[in-house]
């Protein structure tokens, strides 16, 4: 389901070698083509890749993620057009990475680096992260540059209590959801099953704050669909910092409730159980503990693990029937 009007443009394929990937939404806040959800994770992935190694001079007429631009370019036409619509674009790719834990909390975003990645102006650049900064998922500090932003403890408490009231607030005094909406989210529900039992925690992290935004769409509100997309992002990074206990099971589980109380026509039960899954999920972030920003390269290092010890996560035996073996995720929103 689309969230916005079709961009506008001629129509005819782009003409440019920089391939400038885009999309009305990416991560936990998009409403693409499976086609298109694929194009963003995969340039989101190398994108991060490209930034977390050291700084290099380019080749000339050259791009790190030029083979990836060349994958995207098909859709180019259907996202950008018009170079007005170009930081939208960017701000949806990079949005993409930070909500999948490609690019973790406290990553720094370099202007210069990105610039050459996209192939686009730090102009240009310079206006996605300034979108991304409005929404609080990135922040800029004198002297140093922009990052991936770490939420406080605080910020926190008060982003939860937000989507509690919100999620709680809409579906109590919605009308029952028709019954295209909730096959949706069925189908929703077999992505997550399938997820879990997958072991694709990117994947989770996409799925999990996603099935609140398709709740959303049904209410055919945008300000509100808007409203949780950027309170979703928010909620993944608090998170990604504070690593929530919750098994993706039981979040999962607690979303198939949701569902049937929805498919039931009971608005005041879905309501309810938003509201106390969300507070069991808050519950479950250890927010005594400090963010940690280099803990996605302690992790790539090894250097949380002892000698020796294993990182493969037992899968179940029937990936049909998800395990409370499951890995631990950090998002259960």
């Amino acid at each position: 389901m689309g969230l916005s009007p079709p961009l506008p443009g001629s129509g005819r394929a782009a003409d440019s070698p920089d391939c400038r990937p885009g999309g009305r939404h990416a991560g936990a806040l998009s409403r693409v083509l499976p086609s298109e959800q694929r194009g963003h994770r995969l340039f989101a992935t190398q994108l991060a890749d490209d930034l977390h190694r050291p700084a290099r001079k380019p080749a000339a007429a050259s791009c790190p993620l030029r083979n990836c631009r060349a994958v995207l370019a098909y859709k180019t036409d259907l996202h950008i057009r018009t170079g007005a619509h170009v930081p939208r674009g960017i701000e949806n790719t990079l949005l993409a990475a930070i909500v999948e834990g490609r690019l973790p909390p406290g990553s720094k975003l370099s202007e210069s680096r990105l610039a050459e990645a996209f192939g686009v102006s730090r102009t240009l650049i310079r206006e996605a992260l300034t979108r991304l900064e409005t929404r609080r998922i990135v922040r800029v500090e004198a002297r140093r540059g922009w990052f991936v932003n770490t939420p406080d403890a605080e910020e926190a408490n008060q982003v939860y209590a937000a989507r509690r009231f919100v999620e709680y607030g809409f579906l109590a005094k919605a009308r029952p959801f028709p019954p295209a909406a909730i096959a949706r989210l069925r189908t929703h529900i077999e992505e997550e099953r399938a997820a879990i039992a997958e072991g694709d925690k990117s994947t989770l992290i996409y799925l999990m704050g996603d099935f609140h935004v398709r709740i959303a769409e049904a209410s055919g509100n945008r300000a509100l669909v808007e409203l949780l997309q950027t309170l979703t992002a928010r909620t993944i990074l608090i998170s990604l910092c504070y690593q929530s206990e919750r098994n993706a099971l039981a979040s999962h589980r607690d979303h198939v409730e949701i569902v049937d109380a929805l498919a039931a026509g009971d608005m005041t039960r879905a309501a309810q159980l938003s509201f106390d899954h969300l507070e069991d999920v808050e519950a479950g972030l250890n927010t005594d503990i400090a963010p940690d920003p280099l803990g996605s390269l302690r992790t790539t290092l090894r250097l949380d693990r002892a000698p020796g010890e294993g990182t493969k996560t037992k899968r179940p035996e029937n990936p049909s029937e998800p395990s409370d073996q499951s890995e631990k995720t950090h998002l259960g929103n």
